[in-house]
């Protein structure tokens, strides 16, 4: 046979298998473009449920290739970098079989410089209470983030009638979202009891409830927190310390195991407790102190005044 009879023959060959091959690629192509669609979108919604016990892989977008990822926060919109106070996690944009964003890298350096295999990450940011989180995708270059925390700083004191900035013990203060949901209750924040320590919080307004004692003393007030800014707020309790004895004379020694109740004047119990002479922190206001000893009951009606603390005495006669 003669080399171009040959070629003739070959020809149809290899055009059916060039068609194959160019079929085969465009097939893979198309099969790929969803999820080149989906790990390029870098802003998508990410629902997070980290696991730092559970460190995982990032899905590689170029393997072997490894940027350092920079990143940096703001209290607001274009201000300085924030020098202290802040966590990073990065995690893989890829969840695990049970839904987590697997942990990748954890640090405290303000402005950390990461080192990551190439892939999609995602980044969260805590200063206190409040926190950003955003999608990063690293290909083969460095990338620099810096994440807007709109935050600011709230310090609350109590002001128990000596002054905001005297010595308070026994004051709680409990944080709120400043919303309510269908059933009235508010998403809880944070709760601390230390006067005057700076709060972190993302800007808004919140809700704050005062606790001083465990009876009745309670303020309620909402609050105003500006990102970038420092609020102080003081609540002013109007209450006093009241401690209560039964006694078989006046002065004498208080009698122990003494079943006690506190009652407003419309009959509503207060606070109980069983002791010899027990102290409460109570709002402002008229109560009647009801005693039980050996299957006798004594009561006497006071007042407390703000600021004023002392000693009521029922006489067991």
């Amino acid at each position: 046979m003669s080399a171009v009879a040959r070629r003739h023959k070959n020809g149809p060959v290899r055009k059916s298998w060039a068609r194959a091959l160019w079929l085969g690629v465009a097939a893979a192509l198309i099969a790929a473009a969803p999820a080149r669609a989906q790990s390029d979108d870098a802003t998508a919604p990410v629902q997070l449920a980290p696991s730092e016990a559970d460190a995982g892989k990032p899905i590689e977008l170029r393997p072997g290739i490894e940027p350092t990822l920079q990143l940096s926060a703001t209290l607001v919109e274009e201000g300085e970098p924030i020098t202290f106070g802040l966590v990073w996690r990065v995690y893989s944009a890829k969840p695990n079989q049970a839904g987590q964003y697997p942990l990748i890298v954890k640090s405290e350096d303000a402005r950390p410089s990461i080192r990551l295999t190439s892939g999609s990450y995602i980044v969260h940011a805590a200063y206190g209470r409040a926190q950003a989180t955003r999608s990063v995708a690293l290909i083969d270059s460095d990338v620099s983030e810096t994440l807007n925390l709109d935050a600011g700083g709230l310090r609350i004191w109590a002001d128990l009638g000596r002054g905001a900035r005297s010595s308070v013990e026994d004051v709680t203060f409990s944080i709120y979202s400043s919303e309510q949901d269908d059933y009235g209750d508010r998403k809880f924040i944070a709760e601390t009891n230390d006067v005057g320590k700076l709060i972190r919080l993302t800007a808004g307004t919140y809700h704050i409830v005062s606790h001083y004692g465990d009876a009745n003393a309670i303020v309620r007030a909402d609050v105003k927190v500006e990102a970038g800014k420092i609020t102080d707020a003081t609540v002013m309790h109007r209450a006093a310390s009241v401690t209560l004895k039964l006694v078989t004379e006046s002065g004498g020694e208080a009698l122990a195991n003494t079943q006690w109740n506190v009652l407003t004047p419309g009959g509503d119990t207060v606070t109980e407790t069983i002791g010899a002479f027990p102290t409460y922190v109570l709002a402002e206001g008229e109560y009647e102190a009801i005693a039980r000893h050996d299957d006798e009951i004594y009561n006497k009606t006071f007042n407390v005044e703000a600021g004023i603390d002392r000693e009521v005495e029922l006489l067991a006669e």
